[in-house]
């Protein structure tokens, strides 16, 4: 599990990945629940400006869903909220600039 984790953290963009390492090793938060939350926020950035077209012609948009199942305590909201911080902040200049 561990392997793929670093594997799939090793594709996202490399400010990000450092944002992961960098909350993970100093705050104690849980690598995979910050990597998963990214990629859903960053799918959620994308929205429908990205899309798929089938071989029978229909557009398909990517969709995107994390679940994050662990014990009471650990770290789940604190995690989440690390890693979609800068997302929030990049969605705000998204919208200002449209």
């Amino acid at each position: 599990m561990i392997s793929l984790i670093l594997e799939i953290l090793s594709c996202v963009p490399k400010e990000m990945r450092d944002y992961i390492k960098h909350g993970c090793e100093n705050k104690g938060l849980n690598k995979s629940i910050c990597l998963a939350s990214t990629l859903c926020g960053i799918a959620g950035l994308v929205g429908k400006r990205v899309s798929i077209i089938s071989p029978n012609g229909y557009k398909i948009f990517p969709s995107l869903y994390s679940m994050n199942i662990a014990p009471s305590g650990s770290n789940k909201s604190s995690s989440i909220n690390y890693a979609l911080d800068k997302i929030y902040m990049a969605s705000t200049r998204i919208r200002i600039k449209l």
